[in-house]
């Protein structure tokens, strides 16, 4: 599940990209406008921030991989509750929350052909093919970190233009995303078998994230008797620091200068970062379907 990367991702799927008003999960009224102060300081990191230098490798730290050593290997890890499967070469294969509703309380995200928990076999046979995938090679030096914490998933691209001249790269997002309740007994479970396309997808306030909404079934609790509605992902994709847009998504282009060029621009710092929330009948804080920038320091974090 590589949703960002410098080169193509998977193949976004077409589906609902407008949220039904009566599945609107905050009150619109109540979001500030784009130039607000204290909007700004959710999308924008602050320039004398500790997190805003970037980390760059010297040329005697970077090697070139002509064959990864170790190109099956995983990696799985965790912070409470959120857990995170990547392979070797930084692929997001699946990440999971638990949320304490459903059935299992545990939810998962997982690439549309990844086959349901009830299907262990068949998901475990795809999820190993998703580990064994990797990217094209570029004249550049690539370190990609993985974090979890509160909850945020969050990945690092950091890329060093290793050339003379400017650099162009595709950050592209892939939306194929299905999210699953753990519950690996039930092969009728209506909620686990609903394809992508039955997910509601909008843009976040003013457009600085994605969410991607499954709607649970009526017999969704498991008889729990526990009153939600819909388990969602919400996505911010920050690029230098600074969060993207979503309403020209789920691409966009960035140009890094030479090594002839003295400033930062000869680095590009991609960090993706996802959280899992549950939705109630109730209206939600608007600032639930934003990631802040201030929860993404990377840098500062480690």
């Amino acid at each position: 599940m590589e949703y960002a990367s410098s080169s193509a991702c998977s193949t976004c799927s077409t589906v609902s990209n407008q949220l039904d008003p009566e599945l609107c999960f905050w009150d619109e009224d109540s979001v500030p406008t784009e130039d607000d102060k204290g909007f700004q300081d959710l999308i924008q990191r602050d320039a004398r921030s500790p997190d805003a230098t970037i980390f760059r490798a010297e040329d005697g730290e970077c090697s070139e991989w002509l064959s990864h050593p170790d190109r099956y290997c995983t990696s799985l890890f965790g912070d409470h509750v959120t857990t995170a499967t990547t392979n070797a070469f930084g692929h997001l294969i699946q990440f999971g929350t638990y949320l304490g509703a459903g059935r299992s309380g545990m939810f998962c995200a997982d690439q549309e052909d990844t086959a349901e928990p009830c299907l262990v076999r068949s998901r475990a046979i795809k999820l190993d093919e998703f580990s064994r995938e990797c990217d094209e090679g570029m004249y550049a030096n690539v370190s990609v970190q993985w974090m979890i914490h509160d909850g945020i998933v969050m990945q690092q691209y950091i890329v060093d233009n290793l050339g003379t001249g400017d650099m162009k790269m595709l950050i592209k997002f892939g939306r194929d995303m299905c999210i699953r309740d753990l519950d690996v007994e039930d092969s009728d479970y209506g909620f686990n078998e609903d394809s992508v396309d039955k997910n509601h997808m909008p843009p976040g306030p003013n457009s600085y994230s994605w969410i991607c909404v499954h709607t649970m079934t009526p017999s969704g609790d498991g008889g729990t008797g526990v009153g939600f509605e819909s388990i969602a992902v919400v996505v911010s994709i920050f690029l230098n620091g600074t969060a993207v847009k979503w309403n020209n998504g789920p691409e966009w282009h960035h140009a890094i200068k030479g090594r002839g060029s003295q400033d930062s621009s000869t680095i590009m710092e991609v960090v993706v970062a996802y959280r899992m929330v549950r939705l109630t009948n109730a209206k939600i804080d608007w600032t639930r379907f934003l990631i802040p920038v201030k929860a993404v320091g990377i840098n500062q974090l480690l």
